[in-house]
């Protein structure tokens, strides 16, 4: 079950960066490739953060 929270905690983050480049891309905004490397940063460190916590808890 807490692997399942910060899964779905994980999701709403990367939903939220998700409106967060939809909104800049609709007001003309220039920094689109900073938003791009965030989302991927995010979801590198959220699938590496999620695979070490489920097997912390395997332990």
């Amino acid at each position: 079950m807490r692997l399942l929270s910060a899964f779905v905690a994980w999701v709403i983050i990367m939903f939220i960066e998700v409106v967060w480049l939809v909104i800049n891309i609709s007001g003309g905004a220039r920094n689109k490739e900073e938003i791009y490397v965030v989302i991927i940063i995010s979801l590198v460190m959220g699938a590496t953060g999620l695979n070490l916590y489920s097997n912390h808890l395997r332990k």
